[in-house]
């Protein structure tokens, strides 16, 4: 799928698919996939702040981060009873469209959590306001229960820390990427820390 030629109809057409696909996904224990939940929060709470100083952050963007996790850890153990299996991984080379349909394929990194995680995936992808809007209002005419815009928020900032703590070591050195963590932590961190919507375009690679 080309991001670039996608309209609020096509995007109102992923929301729907992925609502399909959690709706119909059944959690049981003879599936061995990953799990999003405290757990993995708990690990990258170990970890964050030795790969953050490696790759040249502030500590007062450790803190933040800190805090973020903290936030998230608490979402998700508030709401361990809803996970759904989700996809993890649905940015434009994911999804094949055609006029009829649009197809999610590459599961590879799919596993447990709450919906809004797969929003907040595609989020980093389809950065548009009047995409994102048309996915959450597809997602929400056929999901069992809506979405929430908060924890999406949320889970934005749960997605952007796994990038950059499984990417460290390949992106620490890029030219972007001081520049972009100075504004993930200004526009995604320090938000979800004070409770504010998150409403700037934000990308993996801002």
């Amino acid at each position: 799928m080309n991001k670039q030629a996608m309209d609020v109809n096509q995007a109102y057409k992923i929301g729907a698919m992925v609502a399909e696909i959690h709706n119909a996904a059944k959690l049981t224990g003879n599936i061995r996939r990953y799990s999003y939940g405290t757990d993995m929060v708990e690990r990258m709470q170990k970890v964050c702040d030795t790969i953050l100083q490696k790759a040249g952050a502030e500590k007062q963007i450790f803190a933040n981060v800190q805090k973020v996790l903290d936030k998230i850890k608490e979402l998700l153990r508030a709401r361990g009873s809803e996970f759904v299996m989700i996809h993890n991984d649905l940015g434009e080379s994911n999804l094949l469209c055609s006029d009829q349909e649009i197809i999610p394929i590459d599961f590879s990194l799919s596993g447990a959590c709450i919906c809004e995680m797969d929003l907040a995936s595609l989020f980093l992808h389809f950065e548009k306001k009047e995409i994102k809007d048309a996915i959450v209002q597809g997602y929400n005419s056929k999901a069992n229960s809506p979405a929430n815009g908060e924890y999406i928020d949320i889970c934005l900032g749960y997605q952007l820390l796994i990038f950059i703590l499984s990417k460290y070591e390949m992106i620490c050195n890029q030219g972007w990427f001081t520049e972009a963590l100075h504004y993930w932590d200004e526009e995604v961190f320090q938000k979800i820390v004070r409770g504010e919507r998150i409403e700037q375009k934000i990308g993996l690679y801002s």
